[in-house]
């Protein structure tokens, strides 16, 4: 009898397991780098100086109880900065070798060995498990080698941090899908033949450099010393062009880094609210753009932009080099983009731009006759087509991006049937453009909040919600909904 009760127990609790689901915690670009110098001073392209916070927030997710996925998505480490191992071709398009990739990796394991041994440490409690998706920062992580050695240093046990060899995440439901986000069509930063990240030249094995990488790295190389939190304004990429503003002679290359900047706008710059009626996009005189790309690309920055007076500065040829490679999907993109940031700011919408000011109205692209009129203002079919091209698995409940630091505005690219996009944000200390004061600010003076994505089991369905660890004024950290 005894027996009996023991196993009728046991079936219980077991059948109670089942039906719990497992959570899923969605975090990203943490960017931990290269740690203290030889004199105990933050090295300026380390971004992650938070391991207290760190280990406090799983000591938080662990207390809410119940097993946990949980997946870091991209970036968890810096390897593309690196002042002891250059990894410096010719070829741009070369990055570091895996030798090299590996020596940059280790340096970053001996700045951070608590933090990654307390990921270690989270994965070995209950059944959790860890999943690191690569991104474009540690795209290293897919040579052999290189993960490892990563690997290794989490010290779990041998089944539970894998890495995601495929580059996307997909939950044990088939309901929610995670990737970093970097391998979006438009985006600066593809790799060519992901999830290999490797090319061949010269009998060696290189990872790529996307074009992005190359225009950016070097400014930021250059830059970061005296202006630390460059690269942690959300969005990613836009603070250069708030260094730009304060001394334009850092930028070798004004019209590449437009280029970068008119081709990555961001889904925060779209409204979210239902257009009156049903309509549609309208089509853009590509033909007639073509005809005078330095101008497009000129016109297409707001004027109260502070990389505004930059451009100036470009040459005509250095614009239409840098236009001429821009495709029609991404000219499509960018009409897009000042459409919407010319009736946002009629509406006296700030949002959109996150420009401290209203600002002038920017003018729109040329249309085709056949689409002038209000039945042609839906200005994000560049956005949809983005995410219904790149992701075409069914039954998804929720897809989750990276890459752009910042938690961004649900949407549904393929209707209300589809599935909602979300952003995870950064846990990683960031401020939205409209709120930068001072951009030689100190990392730490930005906001002790850390956002991330959390997928809550409704009914048969996925569904996102966003939440932060962050500091009160009291000075207690607790979860919060809504992010940062």
């Amino acid at each position: 009898m005894l027996r009996l009760l023991i196993a009728v127990a046991t079936a219980v609790v077991v059948t109670q397991q089942a039906a719990l689901p497992r959570a899923i915690v969605v975090i990203g670009d943490l960017h931990m780098g290269a740690g203290r110098d030889a004199s105990g001073n933050w090295h300026p392209h380390e971004d992650f100086r938070w391991k207290d916070e760190l280990i406090g927030f799983f000591d938080a997710l662990l207390a809410e109880g119940g097993d946990v996925d949980l997946v870091i998505n991209g970036d968890l480490f810096e390897l593309l900065q690196s002042t002891t191992v250059p990894c410096r071709n010719a070829d741009l398009r070369l990055g570091c070798t895996a030798v090299e990739a590996a020596q940059r990796l280790e340096a970053v394991i001996a700045a951070h060995r608590e933090e990654l041994a307390a990921i270690g440490k989270f994965a070995a409690v209950r059944s959790n498990r860890v999943h690191v998706v690569p991104g474009d920062h540690d795209a290293a992580l897919l040579m052999p080698d290189v993960w490892r050695i990563a690997a290794a240093a989490f010290a779990a046990p041998a089944d539970r941090v894998a890495l995601v060899r495929s580059g996307a995440w997909l939950s044990g439901d088939g309901r929610v899908h995670v990737e970093h986000g970097h391998q979006l069509p438009l985006s600066a930063s593809r790799f060519s033949t992901w999830p290999n990240a490797a090319i061949e030249s010269g009998g060696r094995t290189h990872l790529e450099r996307p074009w992005g990488e190359q225009v950016l790295e070097p400014f930021y190389d250059r830059t970061e010393a005296q202006y630390p939190i460059v690269d942690n304004i959300a969005e990613a990429g836009v603070g250069a062009k708030f260094v730009a503003a304060v001394d334009p002679t850092v930028v070798d290359d004004p019209a590449g880094v437009l280029r970068l900047l008119l081709t990555k706008t961001t889904w925060q710059q779209f409204r979210m609210d239902l257009d009156d009626g049903e309509v549609q996009a309208p089509e853009w005189d590509l033909a007639r753009i073509r005809r005078n790309l330095p101008s497009f690309m000129s016109d297409s920055l707001p004027r109260d932009d502070p990389f505004a007076p930059v451009v100036k500065q470009a040459t005509a040829a250095s614009l239409l080099a840098a236009a001429e490679t821009v495709s029609d999907l991404q000219i499509i993109a960018i009409c897009d983009y000042r459409a919407a940031i010319r009736r946002a700011r009629r509406r006296m919408e700030r949002v959109l731009t996150q420009l401290a000011g209203i600002g002038p109205p920017i003018a729109e692209c040329p249309r085709l006759p056949s689409t002038i009129g209000p039945a042609f203002e839906y200005y994000w079919r560049s956005r949809d087509r983005q995410v219904t091209q790149h992701v075409t698995r069914q039954g998804l409940d929720v897809i989750v991006f990276g890459h752009t630091h910042l938690m961004d505005r649900p949407f549904r690219p393929a209707g209300d049937d589809g599935p909602v996009v979300v952003t995870s944000g950064a846990w990683q200390r960031t401020i939205l453009p409209v709120d930068l004061k001072q951009i030689d600010a100190p990392l730490e003076s930005l906001p002790a909040c850390y956002a991330f994505m959390q997928m809550l089991a409704v009914g048969d369905i996925r569904a996102p919600q966003a939440r932060a660890w962050a500091r009160a004024e009291s000075q207690q950290w607790a979860m919060r909904n809504g992010g940062c």
